[in-house]
Formats: structure tokens, sequence, C-alpha cells
């Protein structure tokens, strides 16, 4: 049998450390920490660097995700912009591929340039083709512009308080001004064609000029100066559509509500007649345009500039009454509520809602009168204005009309004629003496005559 434990032992003295005599216990126990602190420092130095390393290859690793999750998204925007590209190019007819391309680039513009009486500035395109530097569609701001009126006494300007000739209600469909440039370029373009062919047709068929009388026709052709152009409105609008289509603007590109908003405001087309009512012939709506054929053979277009229309009276007699009701013909839409006003006036003249009217009196003397007029275009102030000349002349030198000295000569000489018949008995001298005073009074001058219709008016 194994006896049972015991109660543990000492150990032998020789095998319990002793402490050093050259060596105190405190000092002992420092060196030992020396050591200990000598041997871990490398381990704790080998351990932050692993740390670091592994923070770096994980910095990498996400970065490099991120890379690969960039490329991959481009990668399929460009597949599916490269699939609908192909979608777009094969909904084309055959005969126009080779001309589709995502960025429309329009043919070179030469750097000549010419001036005339119409355009301050332009270029000539491939040598014929005339695009006036003022082109611009709906995009105009402080434009001033001049035009005689009747008889020379008469000075249009206009003033655009905007930065656009368009609606804001059509900003969002407004086109980008690097577009602008080619999309002017292809315009000026198909108008050169369809002025040059009174027969052409869109692509339903359909005419696109409105047919004139052939001897009008052949005036037309015959004359020098700029000649009106009548053209249907959807089919000018469906070939203008299809020529853009023919240079690459699709539907994604130039969609039909950005057609149509670039004719409405295109300054070479007239939509509404000076009465304010949209032009009409042969019980059709039509747009007009105004072209001159050159030496060259190319076409020059006419701007056509709102203005304030309708010529005053010539003169004004003292005493007499001045009326002059104006109007603003805008060409882009219909008449317009227009607010007159002058910023002088002589003291004898004064606005009465549309009408410059008053009566001139024996101090009125001739002068200019300036015509303001204001009114809105959708959010666009206009402010146009007219200098008018008003000549006022007194009574006794007013030259009237041959059948107004007929008519009075006439009524003498039948008033004479009853006072003669109405008198029985009457003596032959005195018959003969009112002969020769009718005689005398159809031989008056016109301005003698004026005075004796005048005698007794209100001065």
């Amino acid at each position: 049998m194994v006896p049972p434990p015991g109660p543990p032992t000492a150990p032998p003295p020789s095998l319990v450390p002793q402490p050093n005599a050259h060596h105190p216990p405190s000092a002992h126990a420092a060196h030992h920490a020396h050591l200990h602190a000598s041997s871990a420092a490398p381990a704790q130095q080998q351990q932050q660097q692993q740390q670091q390393q592994q923070q770096q290859h994980q910095s990498v690793a996400h970065h490099a995700a991120q890379s690969q999750a960039q490329r991959s998204a481009a990668n399929k925007h460009q597949q599916a912009a490269a699939q609908k590209a192909r979608k777009t190019n094969q909904g084309m007819s055959a005969g126009h591929s080779s001309a589709m391309r995502a960025q429309p680039i329009a043919p070179a513009v030469s750097a000549a340039s010419f001036t005339n009486a119409l355009f301050s500035d332009g270029t000539l395109v491939d040598g014929s083709l005339i695009i006036p530097s003022q082109a611009r569609s709906g995009h105009v701001s402080d434009v001033t512009s001049s035009a005689s009126g009747a008889g020379g006494n008469a000075v249009n300007t206009v003033t655009i308080a905007s930065m656009s000739d368009a609606p804001t209600s059509a900003q969002s469909t407004a086109i980008a001004p690097a577009m602008l440039v080619q999309i002017d370029h292809i315009f000026f373009s198909f108008l050169q064609s369809i002025c040059s062919n009174t027969n052409a047709k869109d692509s339903k068929g359909d005419a696109i000029h409105q047919t004139l009388m052939a001897k009008k026709m052949l005036k037309m052709d015959q004359s020098a100066d700029f000649r009106p152009f009548k053209f249907r409105i959807q089919a000018f609008t469906n070939a203008f559509m299809e020529e853009l289509q023919r240079h690459g603007y699709t539907e994604e590109f130039m969609p039909m509500r950005k057609v149509k908003l670039y004719l409405w405001n295109q300054r070479y087309i007239s939509r509404f007649n000076e009465e304010g009512k949209k032009t009409k012939s042969k019980g059709n709506h039509v747009w007009s345009v105004e072209a001159k054929k050159r030496p060259s053979g190319a076409w020059e277009f006419r701007e056509f500039v709102r203005r304030i229309a309708g010529a005053p009276p010539k003169a004004v007699s003292i005493g007499g009454k001045f009326e002059y009701s104006p109007r603003v013909w805008d060409p882009q839409m219909r008449a317009p509520k227009v607010v007159f006003h002058s910023p002088w006036l002589p003291d004898w003249l004064r606005w009465e809602g549309g009408t410059l009217t008053g009566i001139a009196n024996e101090s009125s003397q001739s002068c200019e009168v300036t015509v303001v007029a204001n009114y809105f275009h959708g959010d666009t102030v206009y402010k146009l204005e007219k200098v008018i000349f008003i000549p006022v002349t007194p009574m006794d030198t007013v030259d009237l009309p041959v059948e107004m000295q007929q008519s009075l000569a006439q009524d003498v000489q039948q008033s004479l004629s009853t006072f003669q018949l109405s008198v029985p008995g009457m003596p032959s001298e005195l018959s003969s003496s009112i002969t020769a005073d009718l005689a005398t009074a159809t031989a008056m001058q016109s301005g003698s005559l004026a005075s004796a219709m005048t005698t007794g008016l209100p001065r």
C-alpha cells in the first residue's frame, strides 16, 4: 500500500535564492526590469509595423474596389449609350445614314464679309449663301433699329428691356447658342432652296408655296427689289424638320416643339400682318418671307422689324383738329395692347387713349413729337419710339384741291341762277352784272376761295 501524503516539506536552504552581497535587492529588481523592457521593445515595434502594413493593405484594397466599381459603372453607361445610338441610327433611312452623327457640325463658314443697306455685318457661306450676323432668333438684347416713315417725316426705334426676345414660357425649350449657330445656317440654306423652287413640297407631297396669280408671279420675277414669298405653315414646318434630320438633328436633339419655337421667333419670318391679324392667302394661314435675288443667284432676305405703324396727317391748319391713332406692328404676335405717351407735347395736343388729338390755335407752331409705345410679349417689355413732324399752317394759305374748287364754283353758279329766277322782271343790266360776278368768282384763285369759305370760322 502507498502511504498517504504527508505535510509539505520546505526546500533545502541551498535552493532558496539568497540576496547577493554586491547587489542589494532594490538594485537587482531595477536591473531585471531594465533587461525585460529592453527585450520587449523590439517586439512592440514589430507589432506596430505589422498593424501599419495591415492598414495599408486594407486601404489599397478599398481604393482598388472603388476604382473597379467606377470602371464598371462607366462601362455600363457607355454600353447603354452605344446601344441607344445604334437604335437611333437603325431607325433612320439608309439614304441618310451617312449623315448621322451625335454632334452635328455645320459646314465651314468663310471669313469673307460684306456691308450693304440691309445688313451691317454678315458672312458669305460657300461664296453664295448669305447669313446675316443678326440672324439669331429669339436671343437679342437692347436692339435699336430705324426706318423712314411716309414722306420721310417719321423715324422708328425699338428698345427691348429683356435678355431674350422669346417669352419666359419658352425658356425650357431654348436652344443652346452653339447649336443655334448651326440651326441658323441650315435655316438660311433651306430658305435658299425653297425660294429657288416654287414647286417645292414636303415628304407628304404638300406644296410649301402658296400659289399666286401667274401675272403677279411674272411681275415679281422681273422685279429687282424685295418680293414676298408666302409659305403654307404646316408644309413649311414639316419640310424644315426633315431638313434638320438630314443634317443629323433627330427628335432627340431637336424635337418638334423646339423647331416650332425657333420658327415662331425667327425674325426673318412674318406671321402677322400690319393689322395685327394672322396673314391669310386664299383662305390659308401663311407665313411671309421677303427676299431679292442677287446677281450671283443667291437670295438676300429682309429682317422684319417691329415698329409703330400708321402715318400722321400731313398738316393741320389753325383752327383745325389734329388726330393721329398709331398702332404697333409686331410680326411675331397679334396686335398687342399698347400704352402710348410722349415725353413732351405742345399745349394744344394731348393723348386720349391711343389717339393724339388737339385743335391748333393762333399761337401753335410746327413741331416734332416723339411717340412712345410700351407693351408686353410674354414677360418681355418692349419700348418703341417714333418721331413725327406736325406742320401747322395758317388757314389762308391752305390750297384747296381741284375737285373742291370745281364744286365751289358749281355751287356759286347754281345759287346765282336760283336767285335770278326767283326775282321776276330783273333788269338785264343786273343780270349781266351777276353773270360777270359769277365769272370772276369762278376764276378766283384757290387761296381766295379758301378765305371766302372760312370767313366767320372761329379764330
